[in-house]
């Protein structure tokens, strides 16, 4: 915990993207961790529901209305958290690009290979 503190203050200090973490959904939610607050602290102080800040720290965009609704409580979330805005929603459309290509991946139809017919299995076919 004390390294992370240091990582903090170190960010705090040099708000460079250097710093910043592939997942910007990590930054949020150990940020928010690091300073002791809850998710239902920062939903009240926002007045945000919970949902969609759970969204945000997990990458999960597609539970948001609309990628700029993402935008507006990615926006109000970094402030209130006090971490360097500029930098951090500059690389928010980068993780939501990961995302969505994460999703289509999966959600692509997966194809199965064919199956290798035996030679006692292709007789059989014949025979019927």
């Amino acid at each position: 915990m004390n390294a992370m503190l240091h990582q903090f203050h170190d960010m705090k200090a040099n708000p460079s993207p250097s710093w910043l973490p592939l997942a910007f959904g990590v930054t949020l939610e150990s940020t928010r961790v690091m300073r002791g607050a809850t998710l239902a602290d920062a939903a009240a102080a926002l007045d945000i529901e919970p949902r969609y800040l759970s969204a945000l720290e997990r990458e999960a965009f597609e539970e948001m209305i609309y990628p700029i609704h993402a935008m507006r409580i990615a926006r109000d979330y970094v402030a209130w958290l006090d971490l360097p805005e500029r930098d951090l929603m500059a690389a928010l459309p980068g993780a939501m690009e990961r995302r969505s290509r994460t999703l289509r991946r999966e959600a692509a139809p997966v194809e199965e290979a064919p199956q290798p017919i035996g030679f006692f299995a292709k007789i059989k076919a014949a025979l019927h």
